[in-house]
């Protein structure tokens, strides 16, 4: 009996040894395993590309949040550089509309004023304009005009007498009147003659005189009116290309001298470009009451505002 209990005692003991062996064991395999898991997901963290990358939602917050304030500061970085481009379009073309309109003298046609707009008005001219006076076409206005008067003599000679009965310069006498219009006409009496520069440099002169003296008014300078076809044709000196080319260059001086200019000769030519044999049947220059009324119709449709001065 005692053999048979030692047998059994032992084999039990044997039993539980071998049990607790594999203990260890499967500790250290868990352990293993729980410090591996971190390790695993870093090295997949760092094997995956980062536009795969999952952001936590605060930085993709913040990352949403920065493209947008990017975004934004480009449009308005672009909206900036937009208008500054069409600020800068704009002001250059009204920069270039200012240039054109200020180099632009002729005067269009415009408003039919009545006569009391020549109330202040002074015409000064040769014989062509003696008839505004001659026909009364203009009572109101004041006339400085003496027949064959041209640009060179309205600057050397006294033509015209002042308020006191005095023989003076057309300037001395423009300067007892104190004009708020003035109209001028010269040439038809010094085209045929004078060259176009001296014609030019004493229209200049006179112009620079007549400015100086009226800083205020509206200086209005009218083209030499044509010839008849009859008037050409009997004397080669009158040919209206050369009025034409004259006129021409009173255009380029009034533009210089920033006055008005009023293409008479335009308003007063027929179809064919000459003054109508009717206009002027006596000598094809000077016109008939008819036509002096055109042309002062004609300069009534022709003005600028006195405010605009």
């Amino acid at each position: 009996m005692r053999i048979g209990n030692r047998k059994k005692k032992g084999f039990a003991i044997s039993r539980n040894k071998k049990n607790n062996t594999w203990l260890p064991v499967l500790s250290m395999v868990a352990l293993a395993a729980v410090l591996a898991l971190p390790a695993a997901l870093a090295w997949q963290k760092l094997d995956t590309p980062m536009e795969q990358q999952v952001l936590p939602s605060y930085m993709t917050q913040s990352a949403s949040s920065q493209a947008s304030e990017n975004e934004s500061q480009e449009e308005s970085q672009s909206s900036e550089q937009q208008g500054s481009q069409d600020g800068q379009s704009s002001q250059s073309q009204q920069s270039s509309q200012s240039s054109s309109q200020e180099d632009s003298v002729e005067v269009p046609l415009g408003d039919w004023v009545n006569s009391a707009y020549f109330d202040d008005a002074v015409f000064i001219g040769d014989s062509l304009t003696v008839g505004i006076q001659t026909y009364q076409m203009m009572p109101n206005a004041k006339v400085l005009a003496k027949e064959g008067l041209n640009p060179q003599t309205i600057v050397k000679n006294t033509a015209v007498k002042n308020k006191a009965g005095t023989e003076v310069k057309v300037i001395d006498a423009l300067a007892e009147l104190s004009p708020r219009k003035i109209y001028i006409m010269l040439g038809s009496n010094g085209f045929t003659w004078l060259s176009k520069d001296v014609f030019i440099s004493n229209y200049q002169i006179f112009l620079e005189q007549v400015k100086e003296q009226n800083p205020n008014a509206i200086i209005y300078v009218q083209s030499m009116p044509p010839v008849t076809k009859q008037k050409e044709q009997g004397d080669s000196r009158f040919s209206n290309d050369k009025i034409k080319e004259y006129n021409q260059a009173i255009l380029e001086l009034c533009r210089q001298e920033k006055v008005h200019f009023l293409d008479c000769f335009a308003a007063l030519a027929g179809e064919d470009g000459y003054l109508p044999q009717e206009a002027s049947p006596k000598d094809g220059m000077h016109f008939t009451a008819t036509y002096y009324r055109k042309w002062i119709d004609y300069l009534k449709q022709h003005t600028v505002p006195e405010s605009a001065d």
